[in-house]
């Protein structure tokens, strides 16, 4: 009770004395019942007043717990939060999380239930980033990445449908699989074999290496004459697989025909040589 009074008593002081007052706050503290807007705790680290400027001081806490949980936050409500952080500032930071220990953790989710997220970021406008990572080894995910998918079957699993991925993933071998059901596609348009056939020898093939980069070399053709000769793909710096592959198959298809036509006229002609000979022998 006394506790309670001695917060109300602070506030008070808080909403009638001028700027820049200081309020002393004893090192323990406990809140039996909340005030308005149900807040339990509130800390700021600077001056209190009607028109403060914000505290400059990176070092500047409004409320710190140590132990052996620094800070625990727990929600009894529906959609609650157990730890809600927000700034308002720039390049301000809503939870921050630092860890100098061996195997620490900056920040740690934990779900116990189903449909649960032991870490959920959002980003409300375009340009902003609901999660962001950085430095280190990067973002370790275990056992799956669900991208545009909420039911992830696959060590990376993208998307569900023609607008976020047709999911695409990545096998539990390592290989990368693309999306090619005959129900995922439509305007189906019939091609000249012989003709992709002819324009594969007039495109430039070489070996060659990424700008910057130190993972060697590779074989194969630049984007923007691949995009001249079949124009296939959404932008001409990039080659889709499917898109390589499929030109490598529809000329495997031109050579076949061509094969099996010089096999057939091959053998046409042992045929007629065979004839020949029966006649040659005949005749003697």
């Amino acid at each position: 009770m006394k506790t309670s009074i001695i917060l109300l008593l602070c506030l008070f002081f808080c909403t009638q004395l001028p700027s820049q007052i200081i309020i002393p706050v004893a090192p323990k503290m406990e809140v039996e019942t909340s005030l308005n807007g149900q807040v339990a705790v509130y800390g700021y680290s600077g001056p209190i007043g009607p028109i403060v400027p914000p505290p400059t001081d990176p070092k500047s806490i409004g409320v710190k717990g140590v132990g052996f949980s620094g800070v625990q936050g727990e929600a009894r409500a529906d959609g609650g939060s157990g730890v809600h952080g927000m700034s308002s500032r720039f390049a301000g930071r809503g939870v921050y999380g630092e860890s100098t220990g061996l195997a620490g953790f900056g920040v740690m989710g934990l779900a116990t239930k189903t449909g649960g997220w032991g870490v959920y970021g959002r980003a409300n406008e375009n340009g902003e980033w609901g999660g962001y990572f950085s430095g280190g080894k990067g973002l370790l995910a275990r056992p799956r990445i669900g991208v545009e998918n909420f039911d992830p079957q696959y060590p990376i699993h993208v998307g569900t449908n023609s607008g976020n991925g047709n999911g695409a993933h990545v096998t539990n071998g390592g290989t990368w699989v693309n999306g090619s059901s005959r129900t995922f596609k439509e305007n189906f348009q019939p091609i000249n074999t012989d003709l992709i056939l002819e324009k594969i020898n007039d495109l430039d093939i070489m070996k060659w290496q990424y700008v910057d980069s130190d993972e060697g070399q590779h074989i194969g053709p630049i984007a923007e004459g691949f995009y001249a000769a079949f124009g296939l793909g959404h932008d001409e710096k990039y080659i889709s697989t499917t898109d390589a592959s499929g030109v490598a198959l529809a000329a495997i298809q031109a050579l076949y025909k061509r094969i099996r036509k010089i096999e057939n006229h091959n053998e046409a002609l042992r045929a007629e040589n065979r004839e020949l000979n029966k006649r040659l022998l005949r005749s003697k």
